[in-house]
């Protein structure tokens, strides 16, 4: 009894049970002769025993065995008019018993060997017709047996129904509580059950985040700060030897820089993938915005030209987050442009998508690298650049936050990445 299926079943059956109970009850009661307008079923058997009171004093012993016989045909029960002491008019058999127990007020009994009896007086009071289920069977035990069995069929299909989804919920949380993020719930349902499955797979799909997330932090911040406070220290020793200590002073503010705006990109796309609602959904001027990242990369870019043409216009969104999904790129384009290249950014705007293309016209990369560039700490296979294999992913995770895509072909020369955003 400590399962709720097992509650649910008990109390469902117990209701059916003392429900049938009750209706019977209440039943003999209302066939009580002495309260005023019997039941229903207790006029039919009065009928039926005037009836055999008239055809036994009219018509004697032969017209009293047809009425009897007619009333077998069409009710398929068995009757007997018996006299005041219980003894049938017509073979002397014995009924005393059942009579006895239907005149204290009861409408049916059990009678033993012969299964349910109902009978009433007649109206003169000199006789009894007392009715008999078919063939000795016991009415009452079967066609209740009957109603008792499909209840308690029905209780349990509706503890099945209402206990099942409970249970595949205990087990799921069980799963997750031992680590397994991907369990999820079926959620087929439309009532409070099936509402709560919504709501545990939302939660279950939140901690998946909030751990993917963290752990994607803690991989990131890790793999990535190992080579600039590897050069820091180096740097550090060697300004401690040197007469002039300049060079590596800039060395180290370089770096310091460096890691700074890593950690600063890698905690804010982390914050908003852990918690979407952190996104900002602000009006930005694109166009503004990537001629503001074009100049601040000038200044590196070491005589490589940034061209920015066309309109974007306004877009919804977290202007930081997009401001570094496109200086990422821009910046890898400068890395691997030639010496006094060229490096396009073109925007364009349709009705559903606003466009910004970034082309270098530097060797590209092969066709099989395309699809793995935004991979988190992937380096096309022979190229030295200085970079850890992490800004486009960030990239690729800023632009999808907002529901954007970001890909990449070779433009013969050079590589060209589009990002798209909604409009």
């Amino acid at each position: 009894m400590n399962s709720l299926f097992s509650k649910i079943l008990v109390w469902l059956v117990l209701t059916a049970v003392v429900t049938g109970v009750g209706l019977l009850v209440v039943g003999h009661r209302w066939a009580d002769p002495e309260a005023e307008g019997p039941w229903p079923p207790a006029r039919i058997v009065q009928f039926y025993a005037d009836e055999a009171a008239y055809a036994w004093t009219e018509g004697g012993d032969q017209e009293l065995a047809a009425f009897l016989r007619r009333l077998r045909k069409t009710t398929r029960y068995e009757a007997h008019l018996v006299d005041e002491a219980g003894f049938d008019v017509l073979d002397g058999s014995d009924h005393s018993a059942a009579v006895s127990r239907l005149r204290r007020g009861r409408l049916f009994t059990i009678a033993h060997g012969r299964g349910l009896a109902a009978g009433r007086s007649t109206s003169d009071g000199r006789a009894f017709l007392l009715i008999y289920a078919d063939g000795g069977e016991s009415l009452f035990v079967r066609r209740h047996l009957w109603v008792l069995g499909s209840a308690m069929l029905l209780s349990y299909l509706l503890a099945r129904h209402l206990a099942g989804p409970l249970r595949q919920m205990e087990a799921a949380s069980e799963r997750l509580g031992r680590g397994d993020l991907e369990v999820r719930v079926p959620e087929g349902r439309s009532d409070e059950l099936g509402r709560l499955a919504v709501s545990f797979n939302r939660m279950a799909a939140r901690i998946q985040s909030l751990l993917g997330a963290q752990q994607r932090l803690l991989l990131d911040v890790s793999h990535e700060l190992r080579s600039p406070l590897t050069r820091l220290a180096v740097a550090a020793e060697l300004a401690k030897s040197s007469a002039d200590p300049k060079p590596e002073l800039e060395c180290i503010q370089h770096e310091v820089d460096r890691l700074n705006s890593l950690v600063s990109s890698l905690l804010q796309v982390s914050r908003v993938e852990a918690d979407p609602t952190r996104l900002k959904r602000e009006a930005v001027d694109l166009d503004a915005l990537l001629a503001d990242v074009a100049d601040t990369c000038r200044i590196e870019a070491a005589g490589c030209a940034i061209e920015v043409a066309g309109e974007g216009g306004v877009v919804k969104g977290d202007a930081e987050l997009l401001r570094r999904a496109v200086e990422n790129v821009i910046r890898n384009a400068i890395r691997y442009s030639p010496p006094n290249g060229r490096i396009e950014v073109s925007l364009s705007r349709t009705a559903s998508a606003v466009r910004a293309a970034i082309r270098d016209h530097g060797p590209g990369v092969p066709e099989q690298s395309l699809p793995l560039l935004f991979e988190t700490f992937y380096r096309v296979d022979g190229q030295q650049s200085g970079g850890h294999g992490l800004g486009l992913s960030i990239s690729r995770r800023a632009v999808e936050l907002h529901g954007g895509r970001i890909a990449a072909r070779n433009a013969q020369p050079g590589l060209e990445v589009e990002i798209t955003l909604p409009a």
